[in-house]
């Protein structure tokens, strides 16, 4: 996808790791400690922080009795595998589990894809399945003639960087098609509306994806309101229907508020609430899920809090709190130095085998 996309090149978001407060993350205490010292560390300037669902509608309630200068963000990657979750459980015994199992063999992987986890593969999964959907339905739907037209339009895409956002009418009549025989599939019976009904839902996952690589903030919240709320109420996540519905009317607020207008219009303009790890413009991710393979990684991979000898000790439970902060900058740049000789060695063997 960045090779489609118009060359704008964006800032690297720098990634620092701050001092760990000890406490149970669900205490009100530990929740009130952390927002007062997120507000601290900005010099009491308007501060982002991002939470999953439980914490996050506790900490929207303690800014809200304490009036601190917070803006409480829902994270983004845990809403997309509730999301997940909720296509396994509206595609419950409808077949789902079995064409998941062609691509990933054994029922335990199925299953925890259908729960919501394995998120990669639960993406990938959902991805090909719906692509062999569509290559089924549409393998008819179209002329020789209309297919050229529309593999030079993507040649030219591909080659002139015409960027994300540019259409031409051959791409206007493929979706008015695809419209159209989804419609007709609808009326044809339960079993084919359940499974356009499917496809609707991966579309879902797609565009909440793009909007996220692409930073575009308004399209973020458009996608939740306009068709995940629907997803969760159907399947019965009552909590994410709710929580998800009620972050997207703060974060509209946020542009009728003098002190909060600036950061709003960072978010809208420059694309500022995602994370970034490279200049591209299609690298934008989601806060936590930068949480989980920075901070996460380091607690759960061999040496940290769940591996070895840290698990019983508490000697070294404390070492580690205590020091994260201070050695991360180390590992990093250990790890940058790392792949930068692994690319430089890969360089040469290709050199080599020409």
């Amino acid at each position: 996808m960045k090779s489609i996309h118009a060359d704008d090149v964006k800032q690297r978001t720098q990634i620092d790791f701050l001092p760990i407060i000890e406490g149970d993350p669900n205490d009100l205490n530990t929740i009130f400690t952390t927002l007062k010292e997120c507000t601290r560390l900005s010099a009491d300037r308007v501060t982002i922080v991002t939470f999953d669902l439980p914490i996050w509608l506790k900490a929207v309630d303690i800014i809200k009795q304490t009036n601190l200068p917070i803006i409480p963000r829902l994270g983004g990657f845990h809403l997309l595998k509730s999301c997940l979750g909720s296509i396994g459980n509206i595609m419950e015994d409808s077949g789902l589990l079995e064409l998941i199992q062609l691509i990933y063999p054994g029922s335990t992987t199925a299953t925890h894809i259908l729960d919501g986890g394995c998120f990669d593969k639960a993406i990938r999964a959902h991805l090909l399945i719906d692509a062999a959907i569509y290559q089924h339905i549409m393998k008819h739907a179209f002329t020789e003639e209309e297919l050229g037209e529309m593999r030079t339009f993507m040649e030219k895409v591909a080659d002139g960087k015409m960027g994300a956002r540019h259409t031409d009418p051959v791409v206007a009549l493929f979706e008015q098609r695809f419209e159209e025989t989804f419609k007709r599939l609808t009326e044809g019976g339960r079993t084919p509306a359940l499974w356009v009904q499917y496809h609707y839902m991966v579309d879902v996952i797609k565009v909440f994806i793009r909007t996220e690589r692409l930073a575009d903030h308004n399209g973020h919240l458009c996608c939740i309101v306009s068709r995940m709320l629907d997803i969760f109420a159907a399947a019965g996540h009552h909590q994410y229907d709710k929580g998800a519905r009620l972050y997207c009317q703060l974060m509209k607020q946020l542009e009728t508020l003098p002190a909060y207008k600036e950061t709003f219009e960072s978010f809208t303009a420059h694309g500022n609430h995602v994370v970034r790890y490279s200049i591209h413009d299609w690298s934008g991710t989601w806060c936590d899920i930068c949480i989980e393979q920075t901070l996460m990684k380091s607690a759960k991979s061999e040496g940290g809090l769940s591996r070895g000898r840290m698990r019983h000790s508490d000697s070294g439970h404390k070492c580690w709190v205590l020091t994260l902060n201070h050695f991360s900058n180390v590992n990093q740049r250990m790890e940058e130095s790392d792949s930068g000789a692994q690319e430089m060695t890969q360089s040469m063997l290709r050199e080599q085998q020409k």
